[in-house]
């Protein structure tokens, strides 16, 4: 028996090795009482597939989300029951749309007919089959997602939704027409499709077998042109003489942040037709980010992938402009931005508390730094400035100073160039250490701002015995500045203050003309908000400093 088990481990071991070889991808899943695990997977699958060692072992509804986990059980399930190899299109990676590929699911029957474990292999498909689909003549995923960047920069301030469609029980139609007749539905489907979108600015694209893409410019309710088209589609085919009918899932998303990439956007969608699907029939469901939150937001799994996205650079530093009323030069503050593949666009606030909470905020805040000095080197430009946020435990790091200094050593910039920004709920705790840390870090030449000034009771504390050049008074205060007389009169009298004691003094959340009039007559040092620029990734820029430019020319600035 036991040599019996030795033989087919060793002939198992064969066919894995032989397999991973000759595809990019390469699994081996292990059924258990109506589960799959992942009993071994190839080095492909880290590297296209968004998995981690640790998922070695771990069942798929411990990797995933619930709507990802059903997908994919559902897909080795049907491989199950026919008992035979199943062949498919889809995402290498099944929550992003970065490259496609070609997979095979192949039960394993063992001599008593019992199915233990399933082989899954894919290869990336051609550049021709990526860009391009040659039974509809669509463009895929690559084409039309480089479509939709072109015409969200065309014209930035216009709403695009973007919409993810499948066909429902998609193999019980293939079982009733049969494969030789499969393409002429989906052609058909394909131009009843391009009907409904003739009258709109739109494009559409083919994904996979039963799944399309398309986005809409719009100006009218996406939803009713969804339900438009799932009307079309609804209605009978004939198929070499079958009256056939198909119902189908549509997730829509909206692109209201410029911030959000195009891929995410389509990532959105994707989950919002997973969960359409799971609603039955002819459902449409809009992406609810608070929804998709409660869903995939567990620290387990954000840790994984946080953790991962530091070494796949998954990271970005976007630059928001800081407005001097005096000088009108520009600083910028970092602002750090993370797109998952897996997850979407995660919010700052959600990862940079999983960070503090599993102890690697400190790698995450040196990142940011080596990235901020990397990009004041590469201005070239010794005026440049940019504020970094430190954490309450990279403040208390006992690490910080030589850290510093060696990130100025190596990229040649003055410590002046960088701000150090700190809140005042980091000052809690071992409060006068970092008092005297921050005495020393000045004493080097770094500047240190206060941010989010004026939520804390101890604020005013705060400015009498710490180090600072400068209070960024935070935005609450600021929002109804031009309507509510108190808050004017609370904004005034912390600038009146703050510069009495020789501070600097920059208002955050600005967005208005009328807020920054008021501030300019109250002697605001410093503005930063939407109203000038939202943040933007580091290549965009320029275009920003010229658009900020001409709203610079359009005030009266001040100079004291």
């Amino acid at each position: 028996m036991n040599e019996s088990i030795g033989n087919k481990t060793i002939q198992l071991s064969l066919i894995l090795k032989t397999l991973e070889e000759l595809h990019d991808i390469v699994f081996l899943m292990e059924y258990e009482q109506g589960r799959f695990k992942y009993s071994y997977f190839s080095k492909g699958a880290l590297d296209y597939a968004s998995l981690s060692e640790e998922c070695l072992g771990k069942y798929i509804d411990e990797v995933y989300p619930t709507y990802i986990a059903e997908h994919l059980n559902q897909m080795y399930i049907e491989a199950l029951k026919k008992r035979k190899p199943l062949t498919y299109k889809d995402k290498m990676n099944v929550e992003s749309m970065n490259q496609l590929g070609k997979s095979v699911i192949a039960p394993i029957i063992e001599d008593d007919g019992v199915i233990k474990y399933l082989v899954c292999y894919t290869e990336k498909l051609s550049h021709d089959d990526y860009v391009f689909d040659t039974l509809t003549g669509l463009p895929s995923i690559k084409g039309l997602k480089e479509k939709i960047e072109t015409k969200v920069k065309q014209a930035p301030d216009k709403k695009v939704a973007v919409c993810y469609l499948k066909i429902n029980q998609f193999d019980r139609v293939v079982d009733l027409i049969g494969h030789g007749s499969i393409e002429d539905f989906i052609v058909e489907m394909t131009n009843r499709i391009l009907r409904v979108l003739r009258n709109e600015e739109s494009g559409l694209a083919r994904i996979a077998g039963d799944e399309f893409l398309f986005y809409i410019m719009c100006e009218n309710e996406i939803c009713d042109v969804a339900a438009l088209i799932q009307k079309q589609l609804q209605a009978s085919y004939l198929v070499d003489e079958m009256e056939l009918e198909v119902t189908t899932s549509i997730g829509i998303s909206y692109k209201r942040s410029q911030e959000l990439p195009v891929e995410h956007l389509i990532n959105q969608s994707y989950h919002a037709m997973f969960q359409a699907k799971q609603k039955g029939g002819q459902a449409i469901t809009v992406f609810n980010f608070n929804e998709h939150t409660n869903e995939v937001m567990n620290k387990p799994i954000i840790e994984r992938e946080l953790r991962r996205a530091l070494t796949k650079k998954e990271l970005t530093l976007y630059f928001q402009p800081v407005i001097n009323v005096h000088t009108k030069g520009i600083h910028f503050e970092a602002l750090l931005r993370w797109f998952s593949p897996k997850l979407g666009t995660i919010p700052p606030d959600v990862f940079i508390l999983v960070a503090e909470d599993r102890d690697f905020i400190q790698t995450i805040d040196e990142w940011v730094i080596d990235k901020a000095s990397e990009f004041i080197y590469t201005s070239k430009n010794p005026s440049t400035k940019v504020a970094v946020n430190l954490s309450t435990k990279t403040l208390a790091s006992d690490t910080l100073e030589s850290m510093l200094e060696t990130v100025i050593e190596k990229y040649q910039i003055s410590p002046s160039q960088l701000e150090l920004e700190i809140t005042e709920h980091s000052l809690l705790r071992n409060e006068q250490a970092i008092i005297d840390k921050l005495f020393r870090l000045k004493k080097l030449g770094f500047s240190v701002a206060i941010d989010d000034f004026g939520v804390s009771n101890a604020s005013l504390n705060y400015l009498r015995v710490l180090p600072v050049n400068k209070i960024k008074i935070d935005k609450v205060f600021i929002h109804n500045i031009e309507k509510q007389a108190k808050e004017y009169h609370i904004v005034h009298s912390i600038i009146s203050l703050a510069r009495k004691l020789g501070l600097t003094v920059t208002a955050e959340g600005v967005e208005t003309k009328e807020q920054v009039e008021m501030l300019l007559q109250s002697n605001c040092d410093e503005l930063q908000g939407y109203y000038f620029s939202k943040p933007v990734d580091g290549q965009s820029l320029d275009g920003v400093l010229e658009q900020i430019q001409e709203k610079m020319d359009q005030l009266t600035f001040i100079h004291k």
